[in-house]
């Protein structure tokens, strides 16, 4: 990934190559640490919220029905919703699991099929009990998955975005937290 940080604030990420892209023509172009209170002055709309799930090194993924494809736990921020208020409830209402908290990680940056760019916060947590899932009229199934192991049908962007958050998880011995965080200009 070729990305930096742009010295003003109306141009945050300057992107030299796309990521990975999706089924729908969606591209993934930056994945990146910003501090969670930044997130409403970013140079384009940041409407929405992803959640990493762990259990022993193994991420969450969900199978959404309509898109056919394995993908994050996560969707739009409601209006007057804040981006970890809309973690929290996607993850609740996509698998049942409903953690007491999420580590805020970052956000990624993408183009959408029809042209406009927006972000995504990121954001993790651990558990340590897993329980049994229902499947809902969005969600079909879940995986617990291994990040360093292909996962057939998955969504690109949401696959990059875990391999870079699982990345920074094992270099720093722990979560990869925006307390890891380079300066930015």
């Amino acid at each position: 990934m070729l990305c930096h940080w742009a010295p003003t604030r109306a141009s945050l990420l300057v992107v030299d190559e796309v990521i990975a892209t999706d089924g729908r023509g969606n591209a993934l172009l930056a994945v990146a640490i910003r501090k969670e209170s930044a997130l409403d002055g970013l140079d384009a709309a940041c409407p929405l919220a992803l959640a990493i799930v762990w259990h022993q090194g193994r991420c969450l993924m969900v199978f959404d029905r309509w898109k056919q494809a394995w993908e994050l736990p996560g969707g739009s921020r409601e209006e007057g919703e804040t981006a970890r208020a809309a973690a929290l409830r996607e993850l609740a209402e996509e698998t049942g699991l409903e953690p007491p908290s999420l580590s805020y990680v970052g956000i990624a940056k993408f183009r959408l099929a029809d042209g406009p760019e927006e972000y995504g916060a990121i954001y993790q947590c651990e558990v340590d009990a897993l329980r049994e899932f229902d499947p809902s009229v969005e969600i079909e199934r879940v995986t617990w998955w291994d990040p360093g192991e292909p996962l057939e049908g998955a969504d690109g962007p949401d696959i990059s975005i875990v391999r870079w958050v699982h990345e920074r998880k094992s270099r720093r011995g722990g979560p990869a937290r925006v307390q890891d965080r380079q300066p930015v200009p």
